[in-house]
C-alpha cells in the first residue's frame, strides 16, 4: 500500500502546514538561525534520517529546526510513476503541542508554513538523480505572511495570512491519481551515498534509511518573486 503524504499539486497543499515560527539571534544550517527552535522534538517516522539545512532567496530566508524535518526513500510498490520515492517532511510534535519545524527570518511577520519535497528515483543505489532525468517530483516551500488591511476585513476579519510560496515541479506528478505531463519548473539534484531497507523487530518495512544531499532551485509563485535556493543533508 502507498503512503506517501504528499501527492497533491501545490495549491493543495496551501492548507497543510506545520507552525513555523520568526526566529532570530541563534545560527542554524542552511538559510538562517534557529533561535526559537523548540530543545526537545517530537520524532518522526521509523527509518527517517533528520535532515539539516534550509532555504535562501532574496525574499525568503529559512533554517530547520534540529529534528525538525527527516529525509526517507519509499519503496512505490508499482503505485508509482517511479520505482522509489525520496521524501523530504517535517517531524511530529507531541500531543498537544504545535512545535516549529523551521525557523523563517524572511519574508517577516511569518506565523506558519511548510517545506517538503517529494521526487522520483529510478533505482534504489546510492547515485545522483536530478530533474533532468524525467523523474516525478515536487519541491515545495510556503510561508504564510500575517497581513492586515481591506481585503482582510473584506474576508471578515481584521488579520489574515497571505501565502509566499516557491516550488519546482518535475515533468510529471509523484500522484499515481494524476497522469499526463506538467509543465516543469525550477530544477533539483538528489545525491543519496547510501541506501540501507529499515528494519526493526524482524519486520521489514518498504522504507530505506538513507544519507546524502538535495540542492534545489526554486520558482516563485505569485506573490512570491525571483528565485530561491533550498540546500538539505541528511
Amino acid at each position: 500500500m502507498w503512503r506517501l503524504s504528499i501527492i497533491a499539486p501545490l495549491s493543495a497543499l496551501l492548507g497543510a502546514t506545520a507552525w513555523i515560527g520568526c526566529g532570530g539571534g541563534g545560527s542554524g544550517g542552511g538559510g538562517g538561525d534557529t533561535a526559537g527552535c523548540p530543545s526537545e522534538m517530537g520524532g518522526s517516522r521509523a527509518g527517517a534520517v533528520p535532515a539539516h539545512g534550509g532555504v535562501t532567496g532574496p525574499s525568503v530566508r529559512a533554517a530547520f529546526c534540529p529534528d525538525g524535518e527527516f529525509a526517507v526513500l519509499e519503496n512505490g510498490e508499482g503505485a508509482t510513476p517511479d520505482p522509489f520515492l525520496f521524501h523530504l517532511d517535517t517531524g511530529t510534535s507531541p500531543v498537544g503541542t504545535s512545535y516549529p519545524f523551521t525557523m523563517f527570518q524572511d519574508p517577516a511577520n511569518t506565523a506558519s508554513g511548510n517545506i517538503e519535497a517529494i521526487m522520483g528515483v529510478p533505482a534504489g543505489r546510492p547515485g545522483t538523480y536530478s530533474d533532468a532525468n524525467g523523474a516525478c517530483g515536487l519541491v515545495s516551500v510556503c510561508a504564510y505572511v500575517i497581513s492586515t488591511g481591506s481585503d482582510c476585513e473584506d474576508a471578515g476579519t481584521s488579520t489574515c495570512s497571505t501565502a509566499w510560496c516557491y516550488q519546482a515541479l518535475g515533468a510529471k506528478s509523484c500522484d499515481p491519481t494524476r497522469t499526463g505531463s506538467q509543465p516543469p519548473q525550477g530544477s533539483w539534484t538528489l545525491t543519496l551515498t547510501s541506501i540501507a531497507p529499515y528494519a526493526a523487530g524482524g519486520l521489514t518495512t518498504p522504507d530505506s534509511t538513507v544519507h546524502g544531499s538535495l540542492m534545489a532551485t526554486l520558482v516563485g509563485v505569485a506573490p512570491s518573486v525571483g528565485t530561491a535556493t533550498l540546500s538539505v543533508t541528511f
